[in-house]
């Protein structure tokens, strides 16, 4: 008489796609991502202030507030917090008073804290440079 056996790895594993199989239910519970910074950018607003701008891919629910992390030559800290006031809000923005009147090059990054008490950093930094501390308008040229 011929026996089938099944092992304990067999019954265990659960395949979502073809390709992707997961293990263990633990695994399908651990792999449930964060919410996920898209469309990071920085402008200049009329003051010539670093504007940032960004919005999450997923409802932001699960998410307390940012903090902005700003790195000029070589220096890294915090710029600033935003709390998440509403649970509707969905996209961000912050004006960078404290750097953005040096001139060089500026580098932003956003760290999310999560309600769970876990955090994010987003891993795609922004850029910005001012060339020069005179205004712009200073050099140009009026008609009399």
């Amino acid at each position: 008489m011929a026996t089938a056996s099944v092992t304990a790895a067999a019954l265990t594993t659960v395949v979502v796609s073809a390709a992707v199989p997961i293990t263990s239910l633990t695994s399908v519970i651990t792999t449930v991502q964060p919410p996920r910074i898209k469309n990071f950018k920085v402008s200049k607003n009329s003051i010539d202030e670093s504007v940032l701008t960004w919005s999450l891919e997923d409802s932001n629910q699960a998410v307390d507030s940012f903090i902005i992390i700003g790195t000029y030559f070589g220096a890294t800290a915090p710029l600033g917090a935003i709390p998440i006031t509403s649970r509707s809000a969905s996209q961000f923005k912050f004006a960078d008073s404290t750097l953005s009147p040096y001139v060089g090059t500026k580098t932003y990054r956003i760290i999310m804290f999560h309600r769970d008490g876990t955090i994010t950093v987003h891993d795609t930094p922004v850029s910005t440079t001012r060339r020069s501390s005179i205004p712009l308008s200073f050099f140009k040229s009026e008609k009399l």
